[in-house]
This record gives C-alpha cells, sequence and structure tokens, in this order.
C-alpha cells in the first residue's frame, strides 16, 4: 500500500514529515495487527491526522493489494 498523502502528514506539528519510515512504522506495530484488514485505509488516515495534529493538507488515494487473506 502507498499514498503520498499520508506520507506527507507532518509530525507533531513540526516540519518533519510522516514519510515512508513513519507510515511502514503504523502498519509494522504488532499492537495494530488487531485493525481488521477492510478497516485499514481509514484508520491509517485517522492515524495520520492524529499525527499531524489535524486533518491532512493533501488528498489522500490509496490501494489495498492483499494476498490471500491476510496482510
Amino acid at each position: 500500500m502507498y499514498t503520498d498523502g499520508l506520507i506527507e502528514g507532518r509530525v507533531d506539528g513540526g516540519d518533519e514529515r510522516l514519510d515512508v519510515p513513519g507510515l511502514t512504522g503504523l502498519l509494522a506495530d504488532p499492537a495494530n495487527r488487531a485493525v481488521p484488514l477492510a478497516d485499514l485505509p481509514a484508520w491509517l488516515v485517522g492515524r495520520a491526522e492524529q499525527i499531524n495534529g489535524g486533518p491532512l493538507a493533501d488528498d489522500v488515494a490509496m490501494l489495498l493489494v492483499t494476498r490471500g487473506g491476510g496482510r
């Protein structure tokens, strides 16, 4: 999964961007594995907005590709 709208979000209201490492960190956190796959896109947008300190400045388009029923 990849989307530029998410990775361009800011971290804690500063100049640092969420970027790819931040996005993959969210996905890799074992505590977040409980999020159902169907809910993952909306959950990611919500987390990115939370980290950003509000709505994202850019639009978000996402493509989720899975293999079988897992992640």
